[in-house]
């Protein structure tokens, strides 16, 4: 399937069904949507918000990838959103800019806590800081660790989704487990 790049101001609402046909479905089941929003803002913010409230429509899950600047117009994401998942590798520099953002997103936006989920990755930079460590200098509890994959790195983008190709890695696992999570499909076992 093709990608597409679309411009926000050039989603039609009206006839948002016919937009939507436009949009093409992965080999692994899921809709990809590059949206192009350009500046000055102006009313992208409440275009985005229209947008959302279409697709939660037609959708069970939507995920976005906000970029690390806090503008108003990721801000009024967030507020959108159930849950916000940051993601940050498991170093010392990254964790400080991530402390940072924590701190804005708490101070300034009144994000709460239980709105917010850390995830660390590791990667080959450097040693990563213990969990421990990360939780101390973050002041933040870490949901999940995502355990650094050498042949995830390496692989050659293919039709089929690494977590398919190669089931059985730590990674894999990692991303099946977040999958379940945010899915509310978790297996519980009960003893006794």
């Amino acid at each position: 399937s093709t990608h597409a790049m679309f411009r926000l101001n050039e989603v039609d609402f009206h006839h948002f069904s016919t937009w939507r046909e436009k949009l093409s479905k992965k080999a692994s089941g899921y809709i990809e949507v590059d949206l192009l929003i350009e500046s000055p803002l102006g009313d992208h913010a409440n275009r985005f918000v229209s947008l959302m409230a279409h697709l939660l429509r037609d959708f069970d899950y939507v995920l976005v990838d906000l970029p690390q600047e806090l503008d108003s117009l990721v801000v009024k994401i967030m507020e959108q959103s159930d849950v916000v998942y940051v993601l940050t590798d498991a170093i010392s520099d990254s964790l400080v800019q991530t402390q940072e953002m924590l701190k804005t997103l708490e101070e300034s936006f009144k994000t709460t806590r239980e709105h917010i989920r850390i995830l660390t990755v590791e990667t080959t930079a450097q040693e990563p800081l213990t969990l421990r460590q990360t939780e101390q200098l973050l002041n933040y509890p870490i949901f999940y660790q995502i355990a650094y994959e050498k042949a995830l790195a390496e692989a050659v983008p293919v039709q089929q989704p690494f977590v398919l190709s190669d089931p059985d890695v730590p990674y894999s696992r990692a991303i099946r487990y977040l999958s379940r999570e945010l899915g509310e499909v978790l297996v519980g076992l009960a003893l006794g």
